[in-house]
This record gives structure tokens, C-alpha cells and sequence, in this order.
């Protein structure tokens, strides 16, 4: 069982988004509810290019040196999956940050 909490942003989603290129500031639409849920928290993997994550199914990541790790140490303390879950609620509750944990 896996249980989540999402801290909602303040500000209210609009259906415009503004951004600056090149100096010029345009109007694009914010992505809906069913884009977030397939592209949120989904960057390319980085040794292959796949797409979709793969899911990581360790519990302990390679460190160099002991304390220097490649963002993950121990599966319990965080890994891929979870953080892209939670970039993925996040997104889909309009908040900022989510935490899942299990209980």
C-alpha cells in the first residue's frame, strides 16, 4: 500500500501559461489532466534513451566514494520510481511537491 500527499500551490491552474523566448513573452496552453498523467516525472532515461522509465527494481545504488552517491543510496530512502510517481501527483493535484511513503 503506498499513500501519498501532495502540497497544493497557491495559485490557481488558468488554461494559459505564459513563457519568455527571446525576449518575447507567449501564451501557451498548460497541459491538461491526460497529458500530465503520460509526461510528467517521464524524462528519457539516460544510459539507453528509453522513453517510458524503467522501474528499478534494487535496493542499494553504486556510490563512487562512501556518501557520494548518484542521488540514490538506498531503495527506502528514495528511488527513480517514487520520485517520478511523485513529480507525476504533484502535477496531477496542482501542488508542488508530493511524498509517497508506505505504510
Amino acid at each position: 500500500r503506498i499513500l501519498l500527499r501532495a502540497t497544493i500551490s497557491s495559485q490557481v491552474p488558468s488554461d494559459k501559461m505564459s513563457t519568455s523566448t527571446q525576449g518575447k513573452e507567449v501564451s501557451v496552453p498548460v497541459p491538461r489532466f491526460s497529458t500530465r498523467a503520460v509526461h510528467v516525472g517521464q524524462t528519457p532515461e539516460k544510459e539507453f534513451g528509453a522513453v517510458a522509465q524503467p522501474v528499478y527494481m534494487t535496493s542499494t545504488y553504486k556510490q563512487d566514494w562512501p556518501a557520494q552517491d548518484k542521488g540514490y543510496d538506498y531503495s527506502r530512502a528514495g528511488n527513480p520510481n517514487f520520485s517520478n510517481l511523485e513529480a507525476q501527483i504533484a502535477s496531477l493535484e496542482g501542488g508542488r511537491y508530493a511524498t509517497g511513503f508506505s505504510a
